[in-house]
Protein backbone atom coordinates (compact mmCIF):
# COMPACT_ATOMS: atom_id res chain seq x y z
CA UNK A 1 0.00 0.00 0.00
CA UNK A 2 2.78 2.46 0.91
CA UNK A 3 4.61 2.12 -2.41
CA UNK A 4 1.45 2.76 -4.44
CA UNK A 5 0.52 5.73 -2.25
CA UNK A 6 4.03 7.17 -2.62
CA UNK A 7 3.93 6.74 -6.41
CA UNK A 8 0.70 8.79 -6.52
CA UNK A 9 2.11 11.40 -4.14
CA UNK A 10 5.26 11.82 -6.25
CA UNK A 11 3.10 12.79 -9.25
CA UNK A 12 1.64 15.78 -7.40
CA UNK A 13 2.80 19.29 -8.25
CA UNK A 14 5.75 20.51 -6.19
CA UNK A 15 6.76 17.15 -4.71
CA UNK A 16 10.51 16.74 -4.24
CA UNK A 17 12.86 14.21 -2.70
CA UNK A 18 15.20 15.25 0.11
CA UNK A 19 18.78 13.99 0.01
CA UNK A 20 18.10 11.94 3.17
CA UNK A 21 15.42 9.91 1.37
CA UNK A 22 12.03 11.35 2.29
CA UNK A 23 9.59 12.96 -0.13
CA UNK A 24 7.94 16.29 0.62
CA UNK A 25 5.61 18.96 -0.66
CA UNK A 26 5.72 22.47 0.77
CA UNK A 27 2.07 23.36 1.25
CA UNK A 28 2.86 26.88 2.51
CA UNK A 29 6.44 28.17 2.78
CA UNK A 30 5.64 30.57 5.62
CA UNK A 31 6.74 34.10 6.47
CA UNK A 32 10.17 35.65 6.96
CA UNK A 33 13.47 33.82 6.76
CA UNK A 34 14.10 30.08 6.56
CA UNK A 35 14.34 28.33 9.92
CA UNK A 36 17.93 27.79 11.00
CA UNK A 37 20.12 27.88 14.08
CA UNK A 38 20.31 24.81 16.31
CA UNK A 39 19.12 26.69 19.39
CA UNK A 40 16.16 28.32 17.62
CA UNK A 41 12.97 27.32 19.45
CA UNK A 42 10.45 25.95 16.96
CA UNK A 43 6.84 25.26 17.96
CA UNK A 44 5.15 22.73 15.68
CA UNK A 45 1.85 20.91 15.26
CA UNK A 46 2.00 17.46 13.64
CA UNK A 47 -0.61 15.22 12.07
CA UNK A 48 0.77 11.69 11.60
CA UNK A 49 -0.97 9.17 9.32
CA UNK A 50 -0.49 5.80 7.70
CA UNK A 51 -0.85 5.53 3.93
CA UNK A 52 -4.21 3.77 4.38
CA UNK A 53 -5.54 7.01 5.91
CA UNK A 54 -5.43 5.92 9.56
CA UNK A 55 -4.61 8.92 11.75
CA UNK A 56 -2.02 7.93 14.35
CA UNK A 57 -1.61 11.37 15.96
CA UNK A 58 -3.52 14.61 15.40
CA UNK A 59 -2.00 17.33 17.52
CA UNK A 60 -4.13 19.90 15.71
CA UNK A 61 -7.36 18.25 16.89
CA UNK A 62 -5.98 17.96 20.44
CA UNK A 63 -4.72 21.54 20.50
CA UNK A 64 -1.20 20.27 21.29
CA UNK A 65 2.10 21.86 20.30
CA UNK A 66 5.69 20.58 20.49
CA UNK A 67 8.09 23.35 21.52
CA UNK A 68 11.83 22.68 21.57
CA UNK A 69 15.13 23.78 20.05
CA UNK A 70 15.58 22.80 16.42
CA UNK A 71 18.51 20.50 17.23
CA UNK A 72 16.33 18.37 19.55
CA UNK A 73 13.92 17.30 16.81
CA UNK A 74 14.51 13.94 15.09
CA UNK A 75 16.69 14.24 11.95
CA UNK A 76 13.66 13.77 9.64
CA UNK A 77 11.76 16.65 11.27
CA UNK A 78 14.88 18.84 11.43
CA UNK A 79 15.45 18.42 7.70
CA UNK A 80 11.79 19.22 6.96
CA UNK A 81 11.78 22.28 9.24
CA UNK A 82 14.84 23.69 7.46
CA UNK A 83 12.63 23.93 4.34
CA UNK A 84 10.14 26.24 6.06
CA UNK A 85 9.67 29.69 7.50
CA UNK A 86 7.50 30.80 10.43
CA UNK A 87 3.91 29.52 9.97
CA UNK A 88 4.96 27.23 7.10
CA UNK A 89 3.45 23.80 6.43
CA UNK A 90 5.02 20.77 4.76
CA UNK A 91 3.73 17.29 3.96
CA UNK A 92 6.44 14.67 4.44
CA UNK A 93 6.29 11.05 3.28
CA UNK A 94 8.87 8.97 5.11
CA UNK A 95 9.85 5.41 4.20
CA UNK A 96 9.91 3.03 7.16
CA UNK A 97 13.69 3.26 7.58
CA UNK A 98 13.32 6.99 8.35
CA UNK A 99 10.27 6.49 10.58
CA UNK A 100 9.54 3.43 12.77
CA UNK A 101 11.50 0.82 10.82
CA UNK A 102 10.85 -2.90 10.66
CA UNK A 103 9.64 -3.04 14.26
CA UNK A 104 6.71 -0.65 13.89
CA UNK A 105 5.33 0.94 17.04
CA UNK A 106 2.88 -0.40 19.64
CA UNK A 107 0.31 2.36 19.04
CA UNK A 108 -0.91 0.76 15.81
CA UNK A 109 1.97 1.42 13.42
CA UNK A 110 2.76 -1.82 11.59
CA UNK A 111 6.32 -2.93 10.80
CA UNK A 112 7.69 -1.38 7.61
CA UNK A 113 5.04 1.36 7.49
CA UNK A 114 5.48 4.40 5.26
CA UNK A 115 4.44 7.42 7.33
CA UNK A 116 2.81 10.69 6.29
CA UNK A 117 3.48 13.76 8.41
CA UNK A 118 1.88 17.15 8.01
CA UNK A 119 4.09 19.53 9.97
CA UNK A 120 2.94 23.10 10.63
CA UNK A 121 5.17 25.70 12.25
CA UNK A 122 3.23 27.58 14.92
CA UNK A 123 6.06 29.94 15.84
CA UNK A 124 9.81 30.43 15.72
CA UNK A 125 11.75 32.04 18.56
CA UNK A 126 15.42 32.94 18.52
CA UNK A 127 17.35 32.39 21.74
CA UNK A 128 19.36 35.34 22.99
CA UNK A 129 21.64 35.75 25.98
CA UNK A 130 21.16 39.08 27.74
CA UNK A 131 23.79 41.19 29.51
CA UNK A 132 23.04 39.37 32.78
CA UNK A 133 23.63 36.00 31.12
CA UNK A 134 19.94 35.12 31.21
CA UNK A 135 18.66 33.26 28.18
CA UNK A 136 15.36 34.37 26.71
CA UNK A 137 13.34 33.49 23.65
CA UNK A 138 12.33 36.26 21.28
CA UNK A 139 9.42 35.53 18.99
CA UNK A 140 10.18 36.21 15.34
CA UNK A 141 6.59 37.45 14.98
CA UNK A 142 7.22 40.41 17.27
CA UNK A 143 10.66 41.21 15.91
CA UNK A 144 10.05 40.38 12.28
CA UNK A 145 12.62 42.10 10.12
CA UNK A 146 14.79 43.27 13.02
CA UNK A 147 16.89 40.17 13.67
CA UNK A 148 19.69 39.06 11.38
Amino acid sequence: MGERWLADFRKQKGVQKDKSGFWYRIDYAGDGELINGDDTIVDIVVVEKLTNGTVVEDMDARGAVISQPLNEYPPLFRAALHLLRNHGTVTVVAPSELAYGDEGYPSGIPPGATMIYTIRVESVKDMHVGDSGAVRAISSEKTKGTLK
